[in-house]
């Protein structure tokens, strides 16, 4: 039997996670400390076999997963937009100073929604995926998600799982 190990990373910091500030879908980079994380991120997953990669297409995320690449130069990626932060409307850019909804962000109920619809449909239903499951052998596969602190809650409390891995 086929087990497949899902490993869940959110990108490295950026300035705006240091000053307290939503970034949403806006594209930002990573800052000093951001880099560092994500090559020491790297270095902590050298020894871990990937069958596969997929990436949140923003900018942040895809710096920290170029850095994992550097150690896994033949790791074959996905970029996906199914993997995207929630969209927060004109909170976006803004300082974090309550848990209120802009009317223009992306509804949680969608959030979620589209969270579900990449696990199910974009994930576990993929032919990269699809194609781990063919062989009768017992072995482990090992999979890297690369997205947003958010989206990765939001996936993990649907799991059961902790908030915080």
């Amino acid at each position: 039997m086929v087990v497949l190990r899902i490993y869940l990373l959110r990108h490295g910091e950026t300035d705006a996670d240091r000053q307290g500030i939503i970034q949403g879908q806006l594209e930002k980079e990573l800052n000093e400390t951001g880099e560092e994380q994500s090559r020491r991120l790297a270095l902590a997953l050298k020894g871990v076999k990937f069958v596969h990669g997929f990436v949140s297409n923003i900018g942040r995320a895809v710096e920290t997963a170029t850095a994992v690449m550097k150690v896994h130069p033949t790791l074959k990626w996905t970029v996906h937009p199914g993997l995207r932060q929630r969209y927060f409307g004109e909170l976006q850019g803004k300082k974090i100073t309550s848990p209120e909804n802009a009317p223009s962000a992306e509804p949680i109920e969608i959030f979620v929604e589209r969270i579900l619809q990449w696990w199910d449909r974009d994930l576990f239903s993929s032919d990269i995926v699809q194609q781990l499951f063919e062989n009768d052998r017992d072995e482990i596969k090992n999979v890297l998600v690369i997205g947003h602190g958010a989206y990765l809650a939001k996936s993990n409390k649907g799991f059961g799982l902790a908030k915080r891995l």
